[in-house]
Order: structure tokens, then sequence, then C-alpha cells
């Protein structure tokens, strides 16, 4: 009876283990079920993925790798368990041992760029971890950027041809941000103009408008409106040498996407201010000779018709001012060919050129009057004709 009370008790904990055993056996299918559906997800993510990628073990050996894989390394099914480096690869992969390395060492990324004829494939290799954190290999991936490489390259050379342009003309061309406190970008025109290098301004831009003339800084900022939407001032700047130079600034508000930035050149007008000063200078002389009583003066335009005449030439030859300006030449006298033929003023100095001429004057009464006379063909920064010509008046 005793025995028949143990057998029933060990019965009875036969059946709670083997109750026990069907639960586990229960969570255990289940556990099998979902790690089979990781399995399938995986291998579903692995088909869709963009890119070949590659893991391995700590010792390079090859635990699995996407179909997308092969077109660098040429695997098989068999190779799984076989070391990566040993496998032969249809586009070079310079560095890869010494990138596997240093990642299995503890790096969190090293990347390798395999370039062909055909193709480029940009190979990154990462740690492949634990949930703990301990390494259990590495993973390669392998992006295609065959189309990236290729728009780069096409975005370079259009790059190349643009400073290549704005390299050949006179003007400096630049970009600077909304705020004007960044510069984008200078063509090498900025060096011969400014003394610094686009290197130099783009590590201080404040150089840009530091080098502006204090005397001329309030007007310059007062003429930079980017609610105008560009603007055009001439100022002043000091070069790195010291030197002082007249420059042209012209600059236009763009806007692209969110971001607004400003265009410009800056153009060196030293030369043209002083050709216009000088111009000014001749004007103020010639205006002084035209109210001299000394000096009988006309002024004729390329068509050999009078500009304008002062009352000394008028008393000498009789006729009134209104009757001579845009009158032909020939009205009272006669211009020699020669003059015309004279290529004219030099625009680099805006010096008048000057021939000595005898002149036949007709009088308005008929008679004819011969004079010694100074024929100057004008610059045309003066702009007031083209041939000036002055008759010294007699002697008493």
């Amino acid at each position: 009876q005793s025995s028949n009370e143990e057998l029933e008790s060990s019965n009875e904990e036969l059946q709670a283990t083997n109750e026990e055993l069907g639960t586990l056996n229960q969570q255990l299918r289940a556990r099998t079920d979902e790690l089979q559906q990781l399995s399938s997800d995986l291998e579903n993510i692995q088909r869709s993925l963009n890119q070949g990628m590659v893991i391995v073990d700590r010792e390079l050996r090859i635990t699995r790798y996407t179909p997308l894989a092969v077109r660098v390394f040429a695997l098989v099914d068999g190779d799984i368990g076989q070391p990566l480096l040993g496998v032969p690869t249809t586009v070079a992969l310079p560095g890869l041992r010494a990138a596997l390395g240093e990642v299995l060492a503890g790096a969190s990324r090293r990347s390798i760029e395999a370039v062909n004829e055909e193709v480029s494939y940009l190979a990154q290799v990462l740690p492949y971890q634990e949930q703990e954190g301990q390494s259990r290999g590495a993973i390669i991936t392998l992006t295609d950027v065959s189309e990236l490489l290729a728009l780069r390259t096409a975005a370079e050379a259009s790059l190349d041809s643009f400073s290549s342009l704005t390299d050949a003309l006179d003007e400096a061309v630049w970009k600077r941000d909304d705020s004007l406190h960044r510069l984008l970008y200078a063509s090498k025109r900025i060096l011969p103009l400014t003394g610094w290098t686009p290197a130099e301004l783009f590590a201080h831009s404040e150089l840009l408008d530091d080098a502006i003339d204090p005397a001329d800084r309030e007007r310059v900022w007062a003429s930079r409106s980017l609610k105008q939407g560009g603007w055009s001032v001439e100022y002043r700047i000091i070069r790195r040498d010291g030197q002082r130079r007249w420059v042209k600034e012209n600059a236009r508000v763009l806007t692209e996407a969110a971001d607004r930035y400003v265009v410009g050149t800056l153009a060196d007008v030293t030369q043209q201010r002083e050709i216009e000063k000088r111009g000014q200078d001749l004007s103020a002389l010639f205006e002084t000779l035209i109210q001299s009583p000394s000096f009988a003066l006309a002024v004729f335009d390329a068509d050999q018709r009078v500009v304008m005449v002062n009352n000394s030439l008028c008393e000498r030859i009789g006729f009134d001012r209104a009757s001579l300006v845009g009158s032909p030449a020939s009205l009272f006298c006669s211009l020699p060919e020669a003059v015309w033929a004279d290529s004219g003023s030099d625009a680099a100095t805006a010096e008048p050129v000057m021939r000595s001429e005898s002149l036949s004057l007709r009088h308005r009464d008929g008679r004819t009057l011969l004079a010694a006379a100074e024929l100057w063909r004008l610059p045309s920064s003066v702009g007031i004709g083209d041939l000036l010509v002055v008759l010294p008046s007699p002697q008493p």
C-alpha cells in the first residue's frame, strides 16, 4: 500500500512535469515560429536592399551575404563559412584587409572607394556587435555610386567652366550670404584687385569690407540695400599693399529655394576716374578759353558741324553765334581732311592730339582772312565735341 502511494505520487509528479514540458514545448514552438518569421523578414529585407551586404565573424569568415553583394564579390552558397579575403572581386577594394582589422579593433567606420571604367562602388566597413556591445565581426555594405559620381563629375566640370569664365573677366566676381558677412565665392581677379587671395578672403571675409576707405564706408553701406534687389556704387579701397584704388561694385540679390544670397562684381575704375577727372579739367579749361577775348575758338563734331563758338571768333568773321551753331564748317572755313584721318586722342591718357595748320577764313562780307590755327582732336571724356580750332587774336 505504501509502495502504491509512492507510485501514485510519482505519477502525479510525472504528470506535472509532462504538463510543464508541454508548456515549454508550446513556448519553444512559438519561439521557433518567431525566429522563422524573423529569418524570413531578414531575407526579404536583404533582397529588397539596394545595397550589397556581407557579414563576417571575427575570423573574417562569411556568415551571410545579400544577392547584390555578388556584383562585387564572386560569392556562391558554398562560400558561407569561408574567409572573405579569399573570395575574388569584380572591382578592386584597396585597403579592405586594413579596414576590417581597424573595425574589429574598435573603429566605428571605414570607407573604401572601388572604381573601374564601368562602375563605382562605395564600400563601408561597420562593426557587427551583440546587444551587450561585444564584437561579433564586421558588416561590409556596398553602394553603387556610379550615378552620383557622374553627377559630381559633371558638377565639377561645370564649376571649372564657370571659374574659367569668371577668371577671364576684368571684373572680380563674388558671392556672399544675405548678411554680407560670409564670402561664398570669389574669382581669381580678386587677388590683383585687393591683394588678398580668394582662400584668404574665405577664411577672413571681413577683410573685404575692412578694405573700404574709411571716408567712403558710410556711403557704401547706405547704398547696399537688400530691399531694392541690388545696387551699384563706386568707392575707394585700400589694397593690402596700402595702395588706394577706385572700384565699382554692382550687386544683385537672388533667392534660391529658402536661401537668399548676393552675387556681384567688383571692377577697378581708377583709370576711368582719372580720365573723367582730366576730362572735367579740360572742359573747365575750354570753358575758360571760350570766354577769353585772346582766342577765337570753334568746336566741331565728327560731321564737321559747329558745336560752339566764342564771341571773339564771331567778331572776326562777322557772323553771330546763332547763325553758326549747327552749321557746317564750310560756311566760314575749310578744315583740312588730314585732321579727320588722325587716330584721335589717347584714351589711356585722355590727352588731346594737336596739329598746327594755316586756315582760310571767309568773312560774312566775302573777304578772305588767313590765320595760323591750332587744331585739337578732343578725347571723348571732354564731352563737348571732336575738334577744337584755336586762332590767337591778332596783335594790335
